[in-house]
């Protein structure tokens, strides 16, 4: 059995409030949510010594205070309550226990710390108000990530359009045939890419050759005189 020190229990405790704390959380007033709290760290810290199969490796890390200090571990103890619900997230300490470790240890301690922290992350959520709070925050911050999306994609939209509009010249559906009679034009409106004559339906397939479209939009072309001939261009 490998008990927690009561210096890395009262860290972790504040910790763990403090973040309630910025989530707009609070159970600083709550002497036996904290007293729940507190027991739970520790217990985390027996279990980790009973299940995880090398008891030394087991005691150099929870009992060892540095462990808690590193800045993998805090940032792994963040992202722990910011994600209750999902596995405790890697972190890498081998380096840091180097000259208390022996060498197969060494290669051992990073899986050994995210054993500890699943432990230490399903102890945690087991504390009923803790639980409640931590899901709380956690609901809060998915529904505001799903507003700032929905703000960026609409903002995104209004863009494209604003950016539309800036590129279209005015009049330019008469600018391929600026001299169209009203006559023409009357027609045109009416029938789309409807053109009477032979030689306009060869300049109209040159213009569609030679102009860029953002998007391949396919045309139909008929010959009036001919309503059987159709001329296609993409």
């Amino acid at each position: 059995m490998s008990l927690v020190p009561t210096s890395i229990a009262e860290k972790l405790l504040g910790v763990i409030l403090d973040f309630l704390k910025k989530g707009g959380e609070n159970l600083i007033n709550d002497v036996a949510a904290k007293n729940a709290i507190k027991k739970a760290i520790e217990y985390a810290a027996e279990r980790f010594g009973d299940e995880y199969s090398d008891k030394g490796l087991a005691k150099a890390l929870v009992v060892n205070t540095k462990l808690h200090d590193l800045p993998s571990v805090q940032n792994a103890i963040q992202t722990l309550l910011q994600h209750p619900f999902d596995p405790a997230p890697q972190v890498e300490v081998e380096n840091e226990f180097a000259a208390v470790l022996s060498k197969n240890q060494k290669e051992l301690a990073g899986g050994a710390a995210q054993f500890y922290l699943e432990i230490l992350r399903e102890e945690l959520i087991g504390v009923e108000k803790l639980h409640d709070k931590l899901k709380l925050i956690l609901l809060k911050r998915t529904a505001e990530a799903t507003e700032r999306t929905a703000d960026g994609v609409e903002k995104l939209v209004e863009m494209q359009k604003k950016s539309s509009t800036e590129k279209k010249p005015v009049g330019s559906e008469d600018i391929t045939n600026p001299q169209k009679s009203s006559t023409e034009k009357s027609v045109s409106k009416r029938h789309e890419y409807k053109l009477p004559t032979p030689n306009l339906i060869l300049r109209f397939q040159k213009i569609a050759k030679n102009v860029e479209f953002d998007e391949p939009v396919p045309v139909t072309v008929l010959w009036r005189s001919n309503p059987h001939l159709t001329v296609k261009a993409a």
